[in-house]
């Protein structure tokens, strides 16, 4: 069993390394992640798709020979970046290593890159006040949202084409509920600027359709709770008064898809809330995750 690490002294914060991250590193990664969620981390499953990404840059603050903190840098394309998983090992919180983590990315950003846009997602009162700190503001505030399915005939759904994604898209983009969702293309617990790319993927993998002709967008991804799978969209394209009858076929969709229930990630913009109470849905967290960025 390792020994607790030492209390690290401002003055001793010299003799903390932040470095890009190796394989030999994933033993320290799992100590570090064990901790979270209780012991629920995506990190671990993710962490050698990050260790081998070429756009990407994963990095870790080892400290007296352990690695006590780390954070992912993702690459969406040259002009979009998105900042993950940042962590520090529970014994070593308060010292100032997410600080220095954080300026170490930033840095190998702005020198690398510095251009275009850098995000993050965060529900840390602690990171909210460094994203102060370093030139981020908000954008959004986001939750989840469910609802049980409804076991009703649905006909109002008919599976998007890749010849009708453009135009599909660009009408989801121009409504008002993309501007409610600040204007972002969301991904389960992570966002990004909008693109088509992200459609015909959802179209090959058989989880986007039209909605009543061309009057609305679904394109949903599968999340998971406690081992139960249920579906959230990414994006919904319609017109705002169509909104909570196309969330109401959502649920029956669901049912005749054989999930448990719905939901939707989605901002806690007051204009959205009327549509999503009039369709049954229900906030299922108290909590909220704050996206920021820097330009």
């Amino acid at each position: 069993m390792k020994e607790q690490f030492p209390m690290l002294h401002p003055t001793e914060l010299a003799r903390l390394v932040c470095r890009p991250a190796l394989l030999k590193d994933t033993a320290d990664m799992l100590e570090v992640t064990r901790h979270i969620w209780d012991g629920h981390d995506y990190v671990p499953e993710t962490w050698a798709e990050w260790l081998d990404d070429p756009e990407g840059f994963l990095a870790v603050a080892e400290y007296g020979g352990r690695v006590v903190g780390i954070c992912m840098l993702e690459c969406f394309s040259p002009h979009e970046w998105y900042l993950a998983g940042l962590r520090v090992h529970p014994e070593m919180e308060d010292k100032g290593i997410a600080s220095h983590l954080h300026a170490y990315m930033l840095d190998y950003w702005q020198h690398r890159h510095g251009q275009g846009i850098i995000r993050l997602a965060t529900m840390n009162p602690k990171v909210k006040h460094l994203c102060d700190r370093t030139g981020f503001h908000q954008i959004g505030e986001f939750t989840i949202f469910t609802a049980t399915c409804l076991a009703e005939a649905v006909d109002t759904f008919t599976p998007l084409t890749v010849d009708q994604a453009e135009t599909a898209f660009q009408q989801a983009v121009k409504s008002p509920i993309f501007t409610w969702q600040s204007s972002m293309y969301g991904h389960d617990w992570w966002w990004s600027d909008p693109q088509l790319k992200y459609i015909i993927k959802a179209i090959q993998e058989g989880r986007a359709w039209q909605w009543r002709g061309d009057a609305g967008l679904l394109v949903t991804v599968d999340d998971e709770d406690e081992g139960t799978k249920y579906p959230t969209p990414e994006i919904i394209g319609c017109s705002p008064a169509d909104l909570s009858a196309l969330l109401l076929d959502y649920r029956r969709l669901a049912a005749k898809r054989e999930y448990p229930y719905v939901g939707w990630i989605t901002s806690l913009h007051p204009e959205l809330q009327p549509y999503l109470a009039a369709a049954g849905f229900k906030r299922a967290w108290d909590k909220e995750v704050l996206v920021y960025e820097r330009k």
